[in-house]
Order: structure tokens, then C-alpha cells, then sequence
């Protein structure tokens, strides 16, 4: 039987962008069964023997502007795939609306939804954080007329779920959830990795290392209240890791550590591509963030044994509970960090050792292999137009 053949559409295929690792997931394990053309602006590609890469040329800044660089620039090389190669694709696949021709789209973010419930004054003091809003407002304009437009959304929480729900009034039986996978023999306890970054970093057995891990949006993540939890009393004998960003994106930051005197109390480590180090070098993993759909780093954390300190994010609050994982804030504000920071720092090894375990196996339920067999299932209804789609959308919770 001739295999289908699949064109896929995402800015960024590449391990280090959360998005675009899970596609690299489903196209590395998928492309025995179809054939892939992807189309993206850089491409890590696991088989170049199996799957073709179609370079999409776009210009990158600013970045609402790459917006709509990317939709033109990826039509055009599509278009020319259809009527100048006269290849034809089964089916299409978007990564969040970067296409509106998708007939299967992967959802990631309610663009309208966060700029209308969680955007601040304050997000626009800056040239970075007014560039980061027009940008959520550009996308606004046009998701929900493309997630309409799909036969079938796909998400990784059932937050976001509801979300799409709420504020485009999608049908329920077309939005499914799929959790964003961890390689849990990749993110795994590594004992002698965590003294080895330790001695690296010269921290001793007596500091109290958190680790915050973000590419961007640092503001909305909750960088700056992390960093002032570092001020406050009772707090001299932890360490902050800050993993992620380029020096212009965190000088703000370090301007702030400055200013509160605890500059040398926080590490900025900067961009790594491999952020588990880091991870197995730390107490607690810590995340404020006002918004997030199913964050993988969390994940990562908490799949490598670490305790997880972060807010009721759509996705962790799946598997994250105060008390038994890390602990669950309430609100992003330093107060409650300290809180939690203060409470995890006062248990013993032994205890803070039982709530990492309890993490691990909180996620073990997020494996490639479920993640790959739920998005196998996905591609064959699509395929098949089989209008008898299951009745629960929440693939994640029934055990593939």
C-alpha cells in the first residue's frame, strides 16, 4: 500500500524549541510509515534518508513580523510543490496557525486569550515586552479563523483545551488533548551528574540551588519575582540558576540582582541546548509563570527527580500537588515564593529526596511512546475522515 504523504509546517524543528522537539518526535518515529515533507525555517532533521526538508526563507525580526514573513514565504514554497513539482499531499499539519491551510493544527497558546486576561502595563515599558504584545495580538487576528478551519485541533492540556473552547467557541469533539512528551531515559536521576555541576559551579552542601529554565518571555515566566524572593530574609543561602536567554534579554535581570544585592547569588548561565545539568545540579525547580499551556520543562524537572515549584499552570496542574511533588502557588508573587522556597529548604534531604521520586513518577504517564501511538491515532482519522471521533478527546488520559 502506498505510504500517505504528510507536509508539515512549523517555524523551528530543532531540539532546543519546545514545539518544534515535539514535532521532531512524531517525524522521527512516524516517517517509516509516512512520507514527510517539512516545511520550516531550520530543520534538525533525524533521517534525511525518509523525510524532506523544504528551507521556508524568512526574515526573523521583528517578530510579529515573522508572522507573517513565514505564512507568505511557506505558502509560496507550497504552492510551488503542488503546481510546479506536482507533488500532492494527504494530509497538512500546522504547529500553532503558522499556516491556514492545516487540516490537522497543533495548537500551543490561546494568542486571545492571554492578551485579553493577563497582559499588564508593565509588559509594556519595555521595546521587548511591546513587541512581544503586538505580537500576541497579531496572531489573535487570525487563530481563531484557522482553528475553525481545521478538521481537527490538537493541544497538550486540557487548560488550553478549554480555552480554545471558551473563546472561539470550537465544537468539543474536534479539540483533542495530547500532553507534550519527556524522554524519561534521557530525563532521569543522575546522582553523580548533579555533585559533578555542583563542584562546577562552586556551590557546597550547604546552598540551596533553584533552577528557572525559559527561552524567553521572562517577565511573564516570573524571572523578576524570583529574583527578589533572593532579597528577602531568610533567603541568604539560596542560589538561582537562570538557564536561557541571550545577555541583552537577561540584562534587565541582572540589572535587578544588582540592584537588590543578590547579584552574587544568581547564576545566568545563558542558552544550552541541553538544559539537564542544570536540572540534575538543583534543589527545586522553580517556575512563577502567569501563563502557560503544558510546560515541558516542568516536565523535564520533574521526570530528572527535582522537586517542582511553580504556579496552577494548565498542564502541570495535571500531575503537580503541593505537598506530594514540590509545591503549587497560588499567584506568581514573591511572598508565596518565599513561602515554598522557605518550606522546601527547611525539610531534609531524605524528604526533599521522597518529593522528588513522587515527581518522577507523577510524569512517567508522558512518554514518547504514548505521546507517538496518540498521534499516530490522530493521523489516521484524519486520514480516514472517520467522523466517529472518539467520544473522550483527551488522548493523554487513556492509557495508548
Amino acid at each position: 500500500m502506498k505510504r500517505k504523504s504528510v507536509a508539515l509546517f512549523y517555524h523551528f524543528i530543532v531540539d532546543d524549541n519546545a514545539i518544534g522537539r515535539c514535532n521532531r518526535i512524531v517525524l522521527e518515529n512516524l516517517c517509516e510509515k509516512y512520507d514527510f515533507t517539512v516545511f520550516a525555517v531550520e530543520f534538525d532533521n533525524p533521517r534525511p534518508d525518509r523525510i524532506e526538508w523544504v528551507r521556508v526563507r524568512a526574515l526573523r525580526r521583528p517578530v510579529f513580523l515573522f508572522y507573517f514573513f513565514f505564512r507568505i514565504a511557506a505558502w509560496v514554497a507550497w504552492l510551488s510543490r503542488i503546481f510546479v513539482r506536482r507533488t500532492s499531499f494527504d494530509l497538512t499539519v500546522a504547529s500553532d496557525g503558522c499556516v491556514d491551510f492545516a487540516r490537522l493544527a497543533h495548537v500551543h497558546f490561546c494568542h486571545r486569550f492571554y492578551y485579553r486576561q493577563l497582559v499588564r502595563l508593565s509588559d509594556l515599558s519595555t521595546a521587548r515586552g511591546i513587541n512581544s504584545t503586538i505580537d500576541h495580538v497579531v496572531r489573535a487576528v487570525w487563530e481563531g479563523q484557522l482553528y475553525r478551519g481545521a478538521e481537527q485541533v490538537v493541544v497538550p492540556s486540557e487548560g488550553l483545551r478549554q480555552e480554545l473552547l471558551d473563546v472561539y467557541k470550537l465544537k468539543p469533539e474536534n479539540v483533542s488533548v495530547i500532553a507534550n512528551p519527556v524522554d524519561l531515559t534521557k530525563y532521569s536521576p543522575q546522582p553523580v551528574e548533579r555533585e559533578r555541576k555542583r563542584r562546577e559551579l562552586g556551590f557546597t552542601d550547604r546552598d540551596f540551588v533553584c533552577v528557572f529554565v525559559a527561552l524567553g518571555h521572562f517577565e511573564r515566566k516570573g524571572l523578576g519575582v524570583l529574583i527578589d524572593a533572593l532579597t528577602e530574609p531568610g533567603m541568604s543561602s539560596l542560589r538561582l540558576l537562570v538557564v536561557g536567554g541571550s545577555a541583552s534579554s537577561t540584562s534587565a535581570y541582572r540589572r535587578r540582582a544588582h540592584e537588590g544585592q543578590v547579584s552574587d547569588r544568581v547564576v545566568f548561565c545563558g542558552h544550552h541546548a541541553d538544559t539537564r545539568p542544570f536540572l540534575w545540579a538543583a534543589d527545586a525547580f522553580v517556575l512563577p509563570s502567569r501563563y502557560e499551556t503544558f510546560s515541558i520543562v516542568a516536565t523535564e524537572a520533574a521526570a530528572c527527580g527535582v522537586p517542582v515549584i511553580t504556579t496552577t499552570l494548565s498542564g502541570v496542574r495535571d500531575w503537580a500537588r503541593s505537598g506530594v511533588t514540590g509545591f503549587v502557588l497560588r499567584d506568581p508573587t514573591t511572598p508565596a515564593i518565599v513561602d515554598a522556597v522557605g518550606t522546601m529548604m527547611a525539610l531534609s534531604q531524605a524528604e526533599r529526596n521522597k518529593l522528588g521520586e513522587n515527581a518522577r513518577s507523577a510524569v512517567l504517564r508522558y512518554g514518547v511512546d504514548e505521546y507517538v501511538k496518540a498521534f499516530e491515532m490522530i493521523y489516521c482519522q484524519t486520514l480516514s475522515r472517520d467522523k466517529a471521533w472518539p467520544a473522550n478527546p483527551r488522548l493523554h488520559d487513556s492509557n495508548i
